[in-house]
């Protein structure tokens, strides 16, 4: 399993790193805090008061959806998933939810309208193809150039970053899982379905190495010396024919 070490938001402590649940007894700490300085704690389970005037999502109601029921199950949520979970808020209301449970530290911002929720399992693995899927929904993705290589065993060189080829726009992501970044490629649907597999612990495609090297040739030739050609014949072997 390949896992990166974060260069532009590190955390705390290896543990904390290594597992995003990690700190959780924080979060609630924080949460039962912030109920208690915003007056509902004891009384907004009984009488629904509003964190805000123009929200309908009280602290209760987001720890009972997003730490209590359906929304555990959901570790990356985009805003389109908060307005199914609290479908009778409004735009307006739920940005003032989200505010609030940002602030509090129960959602964590990945990017615009992409949020991590902290109370929410899963392994790093299963984190970094939710975030991907939640990054650059309705496009092909996959592990690719230096990232796959280093994962196959062709590049000794433990990369920093988990590097994803997209049909969508490029873009770079500091995660508390690791950091993503998003290369923009034109291959076809065919062509990348028929050279990558699933990643069994992810969920997210991974480039055949003989895919992964052409993709790195494309953007980062300098790297391509530090592949043992040897290694990497071996590994193609193993892998199957390339279908390019």
């Amino acid at each position: 399993t390949y896992w990166p070490a974060s260069t532009i938001r590190p955390y705390p402590t290896t543990r904390q790193r290594d597992n995003p649940q990690e700190g959780s007894r924080d979060t609630f700490r924080r949460l039962k805090q912030a109920s208690v300085r915003l007056g509902v704690y004891d009384s907004a389970v009984a009488d629904n008061t509003a964190i805000s005037g123009i929200s309908t999502m009280t602290l209760p109601e987001a720890v009972r959806v997003l730490v209590l029921g359906d929304g555990r199950d959901i570790p990356v949520l985009r805003r389109e998933t908060l307005h199914i979970l609290f479908p009778d808020d409004s735009n307006r209301a739920l940005s003032a939810g989200i505010s609030m449970l940002l602030e509090i530290g129960l959602l964590e911002r990945i990017a615009r309208g992409v949020y991590h929720n902290r109370a929410a399992v899963g392994s790093t693995e299963q984190f970094i193809g939710l975030a991907v899927e939640g990054l650059r929904p309705g496009h092909m993705n996959y592990l690719s150039y230096e990232s796959a290589l280093a994962n196959a065993g062709s590049l000794s060189q433990q990369p920093y970053w988990y590097t994803f080829a997209t049909t969508g726009n490029p873009g770079e992501y500091s995660t508390r899982w690791g950091n993503l970044s998003f290369r923009h490629t034109n291959r076809s649907r065919g062509e990348i379905v028929a050279n990558t597999v699933v990643d069994e612990h992810g969920g997210y495609a991974v480039a055949h190495p003989t895919l992964a090297l052409e993709d790195l040739r494309r953007a980062n030739p300098a790297l391509v010396p530090s592949i043992d050609e040897e290694d990497h014949e071996e590994i193609v072997a193993e892998w199957g024919p390339y279908r390019g």
